[in-house]
């Protein structure tokens, strides 16, 4: 019998690449060293949202899948991307 993929261990994955943080200005300034303000503005105008994530937004998804009530929860990512997913 093949072995179980789903253990009782909670695993949960949080998929948030755009999150408002100096980090990102970093990667800004990487990925358009001529521009970084319009990279951001571009991305912005392509989300639903039209912004990036806060890191209380995706401080907020790991508490509560840190938490008891998160208990059934598990084997899924869970992205915070504003809607740019469902697209």
């Amino acid at each position: 019998r093949p072995e179980n993929p789903v253990t009782p261990h909670a695993h949960r994955f949080i998929e948030s690449p755009w999150v408002d943080t100096r980090m990102m200005r970093s990667l800004e300034s990487m990925l358009a060293p001529e521009n970084p303000e319009g990279f951001r503005r571009d991305y912005e105008r392509a989300s639903p949202q039209g912004r990036y994530a806060k890191p209380e937004e995706v401080a907020r998804l790991m508490l509560f899948l840190a938490s008891d009530e998160s208990a059934h929860c598990t084997g899924s990512t869970y992205g915070i991307d504003g809607g740019r997913a469902a697209q």
